[in-house]
């Protein structure tokens, strides 16, 4: 596949999916671990993340920790 048609199926720009290219062909996967992307803050308030992680749980049977808490803009975690 092209790198614009693999960057139309995942969502995103065919220069990232060039550059992920680069890096797995430099240090394998590896290279694609350690992107240091850490996504953005969560949205959701402390209160709700507990309500999710109950549903989780509830839901699907399962133990559910998050990596760790970030608290919206303006709140404390």
């Amino acid at each position: 596949m092209s790198y614009a048609a693999v960057a139309k199926v995942l969502l995103l720009d065919d220069d990232t999916i060039r550059i992920w290219r680069l890096l797995y062909e430099q240090d394998g996967i590896e290279g694609l671990t350690n992107l240091g992307y850490e996504g953005r803050a969560c949205r959701l308030s402390n209160e709700q993340q507990a309500k999710l992680v109950t549903w989780i749980v509830a839901e699907f049977g399962i133990e559910y920790q998050p990596d760790r808490a970030v608290a919206p803009a303006g709140q404390a975690a």
